[in-house]
């Protein structure tokens, strides 16, 4: 009988040779888990970062051309792919991914915080820096050449004025109040948007409440940017490039004339909703993925016009930089050669 118990193995022993290669299989399998989370967390991480350097270096060259600086440009592209490139992926290593790791976030506080990073680090960064860099570089350039350019003819306001008012009527009524078209598409985006949002979301009522604002608002933000950025710097002499006014323009058109209204008939709507119980609201956890869903299919039919307004608004900063350019080529009459 003891022959027969020594002679066979130990239950424990079977079950640790058993236990051993599973233990080591859970390991592996985790292992490559991890392996697998980690590079896309890379790739994910390094694809956010080289946006954000490729729209430093389209900030640079936008500044560049609108600064008119010519010298240092391989320091200043270097500078402008590599600090917006690092700032963003340290910036999403530390709020998002280690978040993400330690399951101290949830899914609408991860899109939230990459959204923030992406328009902070990616775009308001590399601006600002582009805007720091080439701003300075401009102002050194232009009190190195001070003396050089004293003895040329400096045409001040009243001269820009004067020149403006020899134009035919419509075009100076172009040059000077252009503002107020860029404005009227920016009401019609606002109304196209809240249309689209209240057959969403289900709200009749307050037709007109709800109108209203959504066409006067974006009509007077859209006009007064406009007239601020592009129209009162081009009647000063402020604004002496024809590249800077087609993108100030644009870009007015495509945020305050395109987006804005877009964004306002959310908060406008879903008052409403709230107000009449025409849909069925989010809890507070799940108010930013509510609207991003609720959002999309707007955004996409709104597509063509915000596009639209963004051309329209470019193509008109274009023809007013020409009239002015046409405006400062003409005679005065006092001036005149007979």
């Amino acid at each position: 009988m003891t022959a027969s118990m020594h002679g066979q193995p130990s239950p424990s022993l079977e079950d640790a040779k058993l236990r051993r290669p599973v233990v080591i299989e859970i390991i592996e399998k985790n292992f490559d888990y991890l392996r697998k989370e980690m590079t896309q967390n890379v790739y994910q991480t390094a694809t956010f970062g080289t946006t954000a350097g490729f729209s430093g270096i389209f900030s640079n060259f936008l500044f560049r051309r609108c600064f008119k600086v010519k010298h240092d440009a391989l320091k200043t592209y270097a500078s402008l792919a590599t600090l917006p490139f690092l700032s963003t992926v340290i910036t999403d290593k530390l709020f998002v991914i280690d978040a993400l790791y330690s399951d101290n976030i949830s899914k609408e506080n991860c899109v939230f915080r990459s959204s923030l990073i992406g328009i902070v680090c990616g775009v308001f960064y590399p601006i600002s820096l582009a805007f720091t860099k080439n701003g300075r570089l401009a102002t050194k350039l232009k009190m190195e050449n001070h003396k050089s350019n004293n003895t040329k003819e400096n045409i001040t306001i009243v001269d820009i004025s004067r020149k403006i008012n020899q134009l035919p009527e419509a075009e100076r009524n172009l040059l000077e109040h252009g503002s107020v078209y860029v404005g009227l598409n920016a009401a019609l985006c606002g109304l196209i948007a809240n249309s689209l949002f209240r057959r969403i979301l289900n709200v009749t009522k307050a037709r007109i409440a709800a109108g209203l604002p959504m066409a006067w608002i974006p009509f007077l933000t859209t006009d007064i940017t406009y007239r601020c950025f592009v129209s009162f710097p081009l009647n000063t002499g402020d604004l002496d490039c024809e590249t800077c006014t087609i993108t100030r323009s644009g870009l007015i058109g495509l945020v305050i004339g395109g987006l804005y209204p877009v964004f306002l008939a959310i908060p406008v709507n879903g008052g409403l909703a709230a107000r009449y119980q025409s849909a069925l609201l989010p809890h507070k956890g799940n108010i930013l993925s509510y609207w991003i869903r609720t959002s999309k299919p707007v955004f996409r039919k709104m597509l063509f016009p915000i596009m639209l307004q963004t051309m329209f608004s470019a193509y008109l900063g274009s023809e007013q930089y020409k009239l002015l350019i046409k405006a400062l080529q003409l005679s005065e009459p006092g001036k005149e050669i007979h």
